[in-house]
């Protein structure tokens, strides 16, 4: 094998000498394999295969996924090949090599949403995707050529194109999950209690979380104790905003009170003493819209129209004497 390699690297050699440069050509490769194993933090083994033109001095392929780390190329005989990464663009010094072979990771070609993975991939070849260890696919685009096991993991053959795997991990990670999810949600919620808030809905969805988890559906437990924490955190927030308002609905009410603006302020007051009730039910979205229609009518207050008697009863008297000493022009 070294000689006829040898051979080539020489016809190569004579070849470059007599033709034009070749340092910076470039050749369609031909893929041959490429196989996915999947990793349960997420990261992806990639080993693409293809066949290259030995007479070519430089060639480039893109690579699957945006980042890739860990790159190694090597040809048919193992030996490693210099390779340039520009973005997910591999560039190859692959004189001689009628073989590359890609190893390399990437986080790119999964995602997870509420505990169920997918991975996607678009592939020139057929591509076999091997699972996480103890992992259970729930879902796929295509049906692929075949299935079959690899020790402890799953594995998928499927033609070329665009495929993806919906799977879960293991019952033991599952488990683990769903746990850490109560208890987060758990402690946020004791201590927010404790600060003197509401939070009957919340508390609704961690008992219903620990409900599933004690029937063993492990996912719907995870699911409730993060909605509980969600709406939990959702809840503390329309609190504090309802609290403010109301002491701005006060402030306002205090104003019209030392002002002595008080048509409509009974109204107001009314509006405010409705608005603390709904805080202290726990209807804090309520409880904040109520105090800022208090705070309004607080703005809106007047003061009364007083009449001035006084002023009033000395222009009477006033008229009476003008009456009084020009009586004798009227012939009294």
């Amino acid at each position: 094998m070294k000689t006829m390699r040898q051979g080539v690297l020489l016809l190569v050699m004579l070849l470059i000498a007599t033709a034009q440069p070749l340092a910076h050509a470039q050749t369609e490769l031909t893929p041959i394999s490429l196989t996915l194993t999947l990793y349960s933090n997420g990261i992806t083994q990639v080993d693409y295969s293809l066949r290259s033109d030995p007479t070519k001095v430089r060639v480039q392929t893109p690579l699957f996924g945006e980042n890739v780390d860990n790159l190694v190329v090597r040809d048919e005989d193992g030996n490693p090949l210099q390779v340039n990464l520009i973005n997910s663009t591999a560039k190859v010094d692959s004189i001689g090599a009628m073989e590359l072979h890609f190893s390399y990771q990437t986080e790119d070609l999964t995602s997870v949403e509420d505990a169920i993975w997918v991975v996607n991939i678009t592939s020139p070849v057929n591509v076999t995707i091997i699972l996480p260890e103890n992992a259970d696919f729930l879902d796929m685009s295509n049906i692929p050529e075949d299935i079959g096991e690899v020790g402890d993991s799953a594995y998928l053959v499927f033609s070329s194109g665009t495929n993806f795997v919906y799977y879960m991990l293991g019952l033991p990670s599952l488990v683990n999950e769903a746990d850490l999810s109560y208890a987060k949600a758990a402690v946020y919620i004791a201590e927010k209690q404790q600060e003197g808030y509401i939070l009957t809905a919340a508390v609704e969805l961690l008992n219903n979380s620990r409900t599933n988890y004690d029937s063993g559906n492990y996912l719907e437990a995870k699911e409730a104790a993060d909605d509980a924490l969600l709406i939990a955190g959702d809840l503390v927030g329309y609190a504090d905003d309802a609290l403010f308002a109301i002491a701005s609905a006060e402030a306002s009410i205090n104003e019209a009170i030392q002002q002595e603006r008080t048509i409509g302020l009974e109204e107001a007051q009314s509006t405010l003493e409705e608005a603390q009730n709904q805080y202290e039910a726990g209807l804090y979205p309520n409880a904040e819209i109520t105090a800022l229609q208090a705070a309004e009518e607080a703005s809106l207050t007047e003061k009364p129209r007083q009449e001035n008697y006084l002023i009033i009863g000395l222009a009477i008297v006033l008229l009476i004497l003008i009456l009084w000493f020009k009586r004798s022009s009227f012939g009294f």
